[in-house]
């Protein structure tokens, strides 16, 4: 099931390695790649890339060191992931009714949900769409 599912062109593969859909898995922006691309890394190494995935029971992180580094310096770094289970059970939709996420190191503290109210900071979520539009959630909290 794992090669099917990566060689469908959904996440492309790095240095050959294989993702275990069982553990985990860090999701942030690549900053090194154009348009939105996103690096998937698993067990402290980059699996793959792509840019349209989606993760399950999922935890905004953000590590603080680098967030104040990145704030001192003016340049930006990977200091902000989603941490989840890939949902494999991937199914085509549009991203209209799910609110969009942002986060901007140089103003936010925390990722933003945006919704059709007030926007608020958002910690976890049932389940986290990377698409080439941004990240779009249902939030829970």
């Amino acid at each position: 099931m794992v090669n099917k599912w990566v060689n469908s062109n959904i996440v492309e593969p790095f240095k050959s390695r294989i993702i275990d859909l069982t553990k985990k898995v860090d999701v942030y922006r690549c900053l090194n790649k154009k348009g939105k691309v996103f690096s998937i890394k698993q067990n402290g190494r980059v699996v793959g890339h792509t840019s349209c995935l989606r993760l399950k029971d999922a935890k905004f992180v953000i590590h603080k060191a680098g967030q104040e580094r990145c704030k001192i310096t003016g340049i930006n770094n990977s200091h902000a992931l989603v941490r989840g289970l890939i949902d494999i059970e991937v199914k085509e939709e549009g991203d209209g009714h799910l609110n969009k996420v942002t986060y901007d190191p140089f103003i936010d503290m925390t990722y933003i949900c945006h919704t059709s109210g007030e926007p608020f900071e958002i910690h976890h979520a049932i389940c986290v769409n990377f698409t080439k539009n941004g990240v779009f959630v249902v939030p829970i909290d």
